[in-house]
């Protein structure tokens, strides 16, 4: 399964940690797949950064745990 596969699977309600070739991690909602490119927005829904499917390394589902 391809990458783009895996983050079309995700859907755009789920929260990820995207990581980049970079070493940067951007938390967000995956909004939109254009072309060679993803758009993650913030999960406050303030802003959104656009990233390209090449300089991603990986996605992985945010799970936030309820504070006790």
């Amino acid at each position: 399964m391809s990458l783009r596969d895996q983050l079309e699977a995700i859907g755009s309600e789920r929260v990820v940690l995207v990581l980049t070739t970079l070493g940067q991690v951007h938390v967000g909602r995956l909004t939109d797949i254009e072309g060679d490119a993803i758009v993650v927005e913030r999960p406050d829904r303030g802003s959104h950064t656009v990233l390209n499917l090449e300089d991603v390394s990986g996605v992985r589902l945010h799970d936030e745990e309820a504070e006790s």
